[in-house]
């Protein structure tokens, strides 16, 4: 891939990308006609939906609070 599509394929993401309020479904059609066939070893493409606010909240006090310590140090 040259310079030119790079910046292509870049400015396209910036602009539709799912999580600054772009279409997923579109977001995924329109990346595959800048990527290149990709080799086996490498991941696709994944939209992950946000957690709700309130298992966000829920999971950063479990960890600021300690509710799971790790065990004891042994001397």
């Amino acid at each position: 891939m040259d310079d030119e599509q790079r910046r292509a394929r870049r400015a396209y993401i910036r602009a539709r990308h799912p999580d600054r309020g772009g279409d997923p479904s579109a977001f995924i059609a329109g990346l595959a006609r800048y990527d290149l066939p990709r080799p086996a070893r490498r991941a696709r493409v994944q939209v992950v939906q946000r957690r709700p606010w309130a298992l966000r909240l829920l999971t950063t006090l479990t960890r600021r609070l300690g509710w799971r310590r790790p065990p004891p140090r042994v001397r």
